[in-house]
């Protein structure tokens, strides 16, 4: 677990002494090494899917809501930084991760995938299912995040400093993911008991 790409692949929140996740991962971003991001965006999204299905089925309850927790910390981090590094291109991976997901472990009506959720679970308490639910809308609630950076995105007019990334960022989404927001507005109030 050394490695940024290790961190990254398996969406583990563990870094070697001393550093913090952020800068941990952004090893991965500043320099030469995030040619391996753009290489290995298909292999990417692919693990991705598969890591964060795995965390929502571990078991014991407790390892699930550590597993899917630690996830959402590796995808906001590594959002951020792709946001503060200008290489919101790379973003896309994680647009059709969400799609990925969409058809598999989040397939069917919102409340579909919220009882789905606590089938494999015996919850000792219900501080214990509601922090399952919260770790998982935090990575559901990506979707959103991705259309406020769309918004943020569109304001960038021609000659501003990110208007080509901004460009690429708002066709990328617009093609991918904005189609499948209101699904994900949908799971994400499922879990967590918002209106709308």
């Amino acid at each position: 677990m050394g490695s940024p790409l290790a961190t990254l692949f398996t969406l583990q929140a563990e870094t070697p002494e001393g550093l913090l996740l952020h800068e941990h991962l952004e090893r991965l971003i500043d320099g030469p090494a995030v040619r391996l991001c753009e290489c290995l965006e298909e292999l990417l999204v692919e693990r991705w899917v598969a890591a964060i299905r795995a965390a929502m089925d571990a078991s014991p309850t407790a390892q699930r809501i550590a597993r899917v927790s630690a996830a959402a910390e590796v995808i906001e981090a590594h959002l951020g930084l792709l946001d503060r590094h200008r290489r919101l291109d790379l973003a896309r991976a994680w647009m059709r991760a969400l799609v990925g997901l969409l058809d598999a472990a989040w397939a069917g009506a919102p409340m579909d995938v919220v009882a789905r959720l606590g089938v494999a679970s015996h919850f000792e308490n219900l501080a214990q299912r509601d922090a399952l639910r919260r770790a998982l809308a935090r990575i559901v609630g990506v979707g959103e995040h991705l259309g406020q950076v769309r918004d943020r995105m569109a304001a960038q007019g021609y000659g501003d400093p990110r208007y080509e990334e901004s460009q690429l960022y708002l066709e990328r989404f617009d093609a991918i993911l904005a189609p499948h927001l209101p699904r994900l507005r949908g799971i994400t109030a499922a879990l967590t008991g918002r209106l709308g």
